[in-house]
């Protein structure tokens, strides 16, 4: 579910502008995508073998930084780099 709810995110942010944001390919598959994803969350919170943590995310604690870095699968070590 994960896999084809941001295939159908990346197909529908590339083809936006060539086939124009209000079209109905690209109202159905972002509809899609908004859908495989919500179904996705769902089904995580009720297994007992989850693929991701979402519980995670509802506490407070959780600084937005480990959010995104977590989301985009960032490196810890990304803050010993130097500008």
């Amino acid at each position: 579910m994960l896999c084809t709810a941001l295939g159908l995110l990346l197909w529908t942010l590339s083809n936006g502008q060539r086939l124009g944001w209000n079209s109905a390919e690209i109202l159905a598959t972002g509809s899609g995508a908004l859908v495989t994803a919500v179904v996705f969350v769902v089904w995580e919170l009720h297994s007992p073998r989850a693929l991701l943590a979402v519980r995670i995310f509802t506490n407070p604690g959780l600084p937005p930084v480990a959010w995104w870095r977590s989301v985009t699968a960032q490196d810890v070590r990304d803050d010993l780099v130097p500008l």
